[in-house]
């Protein structure tokens, strides 16, 4: 897991992107008139299949450290071994670190640590995936799901920078071989924000015990939607249930009909047909690739009627490519449906869980433990080590923690 290398830092947005969502988000916040309307019957699939890796933690030889003792410095290190996997992933270390890289933010209100009047514990674990604009851009929906009680991990591949840097570095060479080279580009990014997610559920298990037994929810939303289905299909992400909210399949479909295609660097190419087959040829982790293997799968959907943002028919054809799945029906349009996520995806999330129950899976196959002894004296080289990657890393803007 380590080996991979991914990208990701918080990045300037363009300044007409950063406008185009002020303007479309205050639409959303005059006119929320939206009708969720519910499957006839929302059941789950068979659980998905993952890869659990393999966590070796060093047990320090302390003359005298009785039996009790061990497991504690063995979560611990867990933590910290998750803690140095997302630095890697995350790209942010080293000479030349990555431009765009992937975002990790993990959020635990006052109901995850046990302090103060938060009765009830966790719900669980969601792993959000959010839209184009990043992490700040799924707020409205952390906020809500934290209201909720769940602890929240947010993983953003940014698909869009990487799509105008892959479409930078390949100008000049023909249309199929830049469509190659994005896909290329896609399947990385969504390969590594996998293993990210990975990592940061394994550090919140280690970190918080309640955590065990509860669900873990996918929820992807907008273009978060469609690199979420790809995550998902990497078979790297543990989960219980998923939930892709108003998220529409061919990537090239989405950018050639999307209201905001003047965003995406590819949309003058979305109508060559050599550009579009070579992508499609090459692309693993697009989503209406990628869904066929979630078929059957423990997956819902939500998907918006009036959408012109991820084209309403591009999400039809993602519900179908994945089997046609439990679909809720959002009768409005894109915004609308996230600036009220407390009322929409919120309650649909919950639902999921209660199906799930404490019965989660994903925890039981998230790393097999082994161990290996080491002196004290080497354990404080690596402790040293650790702590100057993550000194690094935040130097370059890397992995943040937060408490609202």
């Amino acid at each position: 897991m380590l080996a991979f290398l991914g990208g990701v830092s918080m990045v300037a947005r363009p300044a007409a992107a950063r406008s185009a969502c002020c303007v479309a988000l205050a639409s959303a916040v005059l006119g929320c008139t939206g009708t969720l309307r519910a499957p006839a019957e929302l059941t789950l699939g068979e659980p998905t299949r993952f890869e659990a890796v393999t966590v070796a933690t060093p047990v320090v030889e302390h003359p005298g450290a009785t039996p009790d003792e061990a497991p504690k410095s063995v979560a611990v290190d867990v933590e910290t071994w998750a803690d140095v996997g997302i630095l890697l992933l995350q790209g942010k270390l080293g000479s030349t670190p990555e431009r765009h890289p992937i975002e990790c933010v993990m959020y635990e209100g006052a109901f995850a640590r046990g302090e103060g009047d938060a009765a009830g514990g966790p719900r669980g674990v969601c792993i959000v995936v959010p839209g184009m604009l990043g992490t700040h851009s799924a707020g409205h929906l952390v906020e809500a799901l934290l209201e909720d009680r769940w602890v929240v991990a947010v993983v953003w591949p940014p698909l869009v920078d990487r799509a105008r840097e892959s479409m930078r570095k390949s100008a000049g060479k023909s249309a199929g071989e830049r469509g190659a080279a994005l896909a290329g580009s896609v399947d990385v990014v969504i390969e590594n924000a996998g293993f990210v997610a990975q990592a940061a559920l394994i550090k919140l298990h280690a970190r918080r015990p309640a955590l065990k037994g509860k669900p873990v929810i996918l929820v992807g939303e907008s273009m978060g939607a469609m690199a979420g289905v790809g995550m998902a299909a990497t078979g790297k992400v543990p989960f219980d249930a998923a939930l892709f909210v108003a998220g529409g399949g061919d990537l090239i479909a989405v950018a050639r009909g999307s209201s905001l295609r003047g965003f995406f660097d590819v949309d003058r190419l979305a109508g060559d047909a050599a550009f579009g087959e070579a992508f499609r040829a090459a692309c693993e982790r697009d989503p209406l690739r990628a869904a066929e293997s979630l078929r059957g799968g423990p997956v819902a959907i939500i998907t918006a009627a009036d959408d012109d943002v991820v084209p309403s028919a591009t999400q039809e054809a993602l519900w179908r490519a994945m089997g046609e799945p439990p679909r809720y029906t959002w009768d409005a349009g894109h915004f609308e449906l996230f600036w009220r996520a407390e009322e929409t995806v919120v309650p649909v999330v919950r639902a999921i869980a209660e199906l799930v129950g404490d019965r989660s899976r994903a925890v039981e196959v998230l790393y097999n433990r082994t161990s290996e002894r080491i002196t004290a004296e080497e354990a404080e080289r690596r402790r040293k080590s650790v702590e100057e990657m993550r000194q690094g890393a935040r130097g370059n803007g890397g992995k943040r923690e937060r408490d609202p």
